[in-house]
């Protein structure tokens, strides 16, 4: 893993968009404060706020230095998302106004 292919991963327009709708698809299944503000804030917030975790996630900068975003599978995203649905949720409690982009 380089710094650089996680941060191109971060910045990718196609990851952000794909880890956008798995993080609607997860939130819906779920009932915390997280879950709530994904569904009820702009659909890129999660993508921001959870973007540069998983893309530093295990293998995420290998897929995507060896095949673009499309080398990062929809199975790599969403145990990510799940490794780190914790942390972000303490990182972003229910009182939190949302930034605008």
């Amino acid at each position: 893993m380089s710094y650089q292919d996680v941060s191109s991963l971060t910045a990718d327009v196609a990851f952000n968009a794909r880890l956008s709708a798995a993080l609607t698809t997860e939130a819906l299944g779920k009932t915390d404060s997280l879950s709530d503000q994904l569904l009820k804030n702009q659909p890129y917030w999660g993508a921001m706020i959870f973007g540069p975790s998983v893309a530093a996630s295990p293998g995420m900068g290998e897929a995507y230095a060896t095949g673009g975003s499309e080398a990062v599978t929809d199975g790599s995203i969403l145990a990510a998302i799940q490794a780190q649905w914790d942390r972000i949720a303490t990182l972003h409690p229910e009182e939190e106004e949302t930034p605008l982009p």
